[in-house]
């Protein structure tokens, strides 16, 4: 009697093994190491018997070769550190400065805005890296909505912030003389804790978002869900974030329609909203001004003028870095069907929006005086 035939060889990625994932559960630094690092090569498959030798690129399951892994992870840390120097530069100047103008209370704002950049640099970039670079997400299924959670509190607050710093030079301008009186350290702590309030509310529900497993949006549920960066998640997956299949475990952005429409209109377009209405508002004050051809905002009307220039920067490279992902974002959950976007110009906006974190020091730099010189002194560049 002839013995049955072996069973066929496996054809899932070394990278996908229950070894890998498991390790996920004790150890982040190792888990991510062990994903981006360890080639697939040295984990070889099975060979089938009708298999022939063949010579190829090492990829990880995303398609990137270990050569763009290498020069995209190169790319990211630079950002990162140069995001956290600038910014921890923005903060030292208001809080350690040498100039007592940035040590206002309001100045306060900018020092949270810094914060909150600072952690989009230092936690969200390197996993959303990982994701990326891995082609799943490697570090397990628990981990992924805390993940979705702060990548959403932290990119809102960044966002908040912006909009709750405009509010205040608009206010600043057009009111100085009972603003100024109003400005008191007791009054900024309430502003800044109702930012952070905001964007927990608004990051809360990835925390809730039940893990689709293998069928759970019908027959390609989980699968389909996950692969398409997020953008039929709520169609074939189910609308969950995390989607878990035979061990894969995919973490993406949550493609629900009220979700999507409800967290970006409170993460970007009612602050920006907020903001272009403030800006048109500190404008025509500040051209009614010019007009009368004198300073009817007192002593400090010229500085709080000059600040406001350098916050109109910031706004519009803010528009410029994180409108095209939300207007996508939202264009795909409203018709999945006939808005398809192409995945690699959705990653680029996705990505372009973490580099408003980054340019704001740079702003500050290029376009105000006071920052420009406590920069220097804290460099110990002194007149350079």
């Amino acid at each position: 009697m002839d013995s049955p035939p072996p069973p066929p060889p496996s054809t899932r990625p070394p990278f996908l093994t229950a070894t890998r994932l498991s390790s996920c559960n004790t150890s982040l630094t190792q888990c991510l190491l062990h994903h981006l690092l360890v080639p697939p090569s040295s984990h070889p498959l099975p060979e089938s018997p009708t298999s022939t030798t063949t010579t190829a690129t090492t990829t990880t399951s995303s398609g990137y070769s270990a050569s763009s892994v290498a020069l995209l992870s190169t790319l990211a840390a630079c950002a990162v550190v140069l995001t956290v120097f600038g910014n921890a530069l923005v903060a030292a100047a208001v809080l350690r400065g040498p100039s007592r103008a940035l040590r206002a209370p309001q100045n306060l704002l900018l020092v949270s805005l810094a914060a909150a950049d600072v952690l989009v640099a230092l936690v969200v970039v390197p996993l959303s890296l990982a994701n990326e670079l891995a082609g799943e997400w490697p570090l397990g299924a628990g981990w992924c909505r805390p993940y979705l959670a702060l990548d959403v509190l932290l990119c809102t607050a960044s966002i908040a912030h912006l909009g709750a710093i405009s509010l205040d030079r608009c206010c600043a301008v057009t009111r100085p003389v009972a603003h100024a009186a109003r400005r008191t350290p007791r009054r900024v702590g309430a502003a800044l804790a109702a930012v952070w309030i905001v964007s927990a509310l608004v990051s809360f529900p990835p925390l809730i978002t039940p893990i689709v497993g293998g069928g759970g949006g019908g027959e390609n549920g989980g699968q389909d869900g996950g692969q398409d960066g997020g953008q039929d998640g709520g169609q074939d997956g189910g609308g969950g974030d995390v989607t878990e299949m035979a061990g894969h475990v995919s973490c993406e952005l949550n493609a629900d329609t009220w979700y999507v429409l409800a967290s970006s209109t409170c993460s970007f377009f009612a602050p920006c909203l907020v903001m272009i209405l403030v800006y048109v508002r500190i404008y025509r004050v500040a051209r009614d001004t010019l007009k009368r051809g004198g300073r009817t905002h007192g002593g400090g009307g010229g500085g709080e003028r000059r600040f406001t220039a350098v916050l109109a920067v910031v706004m519009g490279a803010f528009i410029v870095c994180w409108f095209p992902f939300f207007f996508t974002y939202c264009l795909v959950a409203v018709c999945p069907d006939s808005c398809r976007v192409p995945d690699s110009l959705f990653k680029f906006f996705f990505w372009i929006g973490y580099c408003n974190s980054g340019v704001n020091p740079v702003i500050y730099t290029a376009f105000n005086r006071d920052f420009r010189q406590a920069f220097k002194k804290i460099l110990g560049l002194g007149d350079l």
